[in-house]
């Protein structure tokens, strides 16, 4: 809903509802995709990048500003203690967000192909997860 000022300015009151978020057969739809369009195009950057970002934000729920300034450094795996730094999140705060096992193999998997298909070596990683970077 957009509430209109006297002053000509405007606020926007945004309710986060059930309706926002995915479902589950949703979610199952999306992942079945990205996964089946990395399987047809294995060489292809885009399909395994764009895999990457939906697990991404699935199993973290970064907001995609803060996806945007990741770096693989930021990505922490560690047993337990396993976690995606967030450097700049909303109003400027760095925090934690703590990652599962499953998604842990999906940070391995997807660094293992930029090594072996984009000819990226480990230390190329530790740029930004950039389209343009390979």
């Amino acid at each position: 809903m957009i509430d209109h000022h006297h002053n000509g300015g405007y606020s926007i009151n945004w309710e986060l509802g059930l309706e926002k978020f995915l479902t589950k057969e949703e979610i199952r739809k999306l992942r079945y995709w990205v996964k089946l369009q990395r399987e047809r195009n294995h060489k292809k950057h885009l399909a395994w990048f764009e895999w990457f970002l939906i697990e991404l934000g699935l199993n973290t729920g970064l907001r995609v500003f803060e996806m945007a300034e990741l770096k693989c450094g930021d990505i922490v795996i560690r047993g337990e203690l396993s976690h995606v730094f967030v450097r700049k999140g909303k109003c400027n705060k760095s925090r934690e967000v703590r990652i599962n096992s499953e998604f842990c193999q999906s940070v391995v998997e997807y660094l293992k192909w930029k090594h072996e298909c984009a000819g990226q070596s480990w230390h190329q990683q530790a740029g930004q997860f950039s389209l343009n970077k390979g």
